[in-house]
């Protein structure tokens, strides 16, 4: 069945203010990368998603910013910075970058900075005038990454290169008050960096898939990290720390995306769904649940204590930056027709649930027919839901009278080996939700 997209996009033609830049640039503000998709394996967008703003531009995109509030967006661009304001959308400004491209920015907690960085520099601009207001020299490659302290009082920033190293800047004079460097013969940037809630420590993610937690004590310049965080099976590109500090989340390059306990150091748990790298997640305010997006074109919510995707929504267009504000509620996906906003909001009611009876999860049988058992139960009413067996799909129902509990008693076929048997239900406010179990088939001995 298809549930069409009931979204009312709001949009509008921006006028073009260009700062500081005798270059025109063209960006104009409309609908583009909004579309959400109804087709494919995420047919069911759910009203979490409410676009609020979008533009597209000639300028090709090297880097994003979501302020914290998520009213302002900035893009990093050939020597540009892209600006825009929710609270003025007509206007969509173009600042003056400097003589580099711009491969970093991040807004300061008050909204009123915005650290931009390029080849051996940052800049600081005002972000209501739009002007630059001071730079930061010291780094000797280009500055890949920035992050501001939750309180604003420092920024870090992440090089790499001739010298991968990390610099940590007090704000209130400019100064350089630590230095953290990488092994000698280290040539690769620092990625991705996060500060924890209370500003203490630092994560910094480099390329060799190792994940540093430095602590930010100003009476000590240099230093080693206090903690590695290493899993041989990804890459970490992006990071953000649990509301209580005892959780170090990453999204990596391979789509899955690694909880870390920061007690034990170790490997908590790995939720899998992406296809593609994971380009942000942060934990909900009360971090219970987690909000991720990826190159895959979708925005995930999942379950921490489970580890279950709660919700899954596609978008039409590609995807090469996502970011969100830190707890969660806003989200900006940058490809190459030009950038959006949306407004997350948490699902209300009720939510699905799906429970198979059996078989359960990793069972293995012996029978290459089985029973498929198990309901759907949802208070504000179930509208269908679809079986997939390894990727094909088995049943797509849908139901007239839209009841608040189906159950379920299908017939599958089960191929020799592992079997994924994928259940996608439905409700009538447009959430979704999917419960995916493993069973493998082992024919007894005798058995063609």
């Amino acid at each position: 069945m298809r549930h069409r997209n009931r979204f009312v996009y709001l949009f509008f033609f921006g006028v073009l203010v260009l700062v500081g830049c005798g270059l025109m640039v063209s960006v104009q503000t409309d609908p583009i990368p909004t579309t959400l998709t109804d087709e494919g394996s995420l047919p069911f967008p759910a009203p979490m998603i409410n676009p609020t703003a979008a533009f597209r531009t000639e300028l090709p995109v090297y880097s994003m910013a979501l302020s914290p509030t998520g009213r302002y967006l900035a893009l990093g661009s050939r020597k540009r910075i892209i600006l825009w304001d929710a609270a003025k959308p007509e206007e969509t400004r173009v600042l003056d970058g400097g003589t580099r491209d711009i491969l970093s920015l991040a807004f300061s907690p008050d909204e009123k900075t915005l650290a931009a960085g390029s080849y051996i520099n940052i800049d600081l601009l005002d972000v209501n005038a739009g002007q630059r207001t001071a730079f930061l020299p010291g780094h000797a490659d280009y500055v890949h990454s920035l992050a501001f302290s939750p309180d604003g009082r420092w920024l870090a920033s992440g090089s790499g290169g001739t010298e991968t190293a990390i610099h940590v800047w007090d704000l209130s004079d400019k100064r350089l008050v630590r230095r953290m460097t990488y092994r000698p013969g280290y040539s690769e940037r620092v990625r991705a960096l996060a500060f924890s809630p209370d500003g203490r420590w630092l994560a910094s993610l480099g390329l060799d898939r190792l994940t540093r937690v430095w602590e930010i004590d100003m009476r000590r310049r240099y230093s080693m990290p206090h903690q590695v965080l290493f899993d041989p099976a990804t890459t970490p590109i992006t990071a953000s720390f649990s509301p209580d500090q005892k959780i170090l989340v990453s999204g990596t390059a391979e789509g899955r995306i690694v909880l870390y306990d920061l007690t034990e150091g170790a490997v908590l748990k790995t939720l899998s769904g992406h296809e593609g790298e994971v380009l942000s997640v942060v934990f909900s305010r009360d971090g219970r649940t987690l909000i991720s997006t990826g190159r895959d074109r979708t925005i995930r919510r999942w379950d921490v204590e489970t580890g279950k995707a709660i919700e899954a929504h596609e978008m039409k267009d590609d995807v090469q930056f996502g970011k969100m504000t830190s707890d969660g509620t806003v989200m900006a996906a940058a490809g190459p027709l030009g950038a959006a906003l949306f407004k997350l909001e948490e699902p209300k009611g009720t939510p699905l649930v799906i429970t198979l009876l059996t078989p359960v999860d990793r069972q293995t049988v012996n029978q290459s027919v089985i029973q498929l058992v198990g309901k759907i139960v949802d208070d504000a009413g179930v509208i269908g839901f679809r079986i997939l067996v390894n990727d094909v799909l088995l049943k797509d129902n849908s139901e007239a009278e839209i009841p608040a509990e189906i159950f379920l008693d299908e017939v599958i076929s089960l191929d020799e080996g592992e079997n994924m048997i994928t259940v996608t239900a439905y409700n009538r406010a447009g959430i979704s939700r999917t419960e995916t179990i493993l069973v493998t088939y082992v024919p007894e001995e005798g058995e063609m």
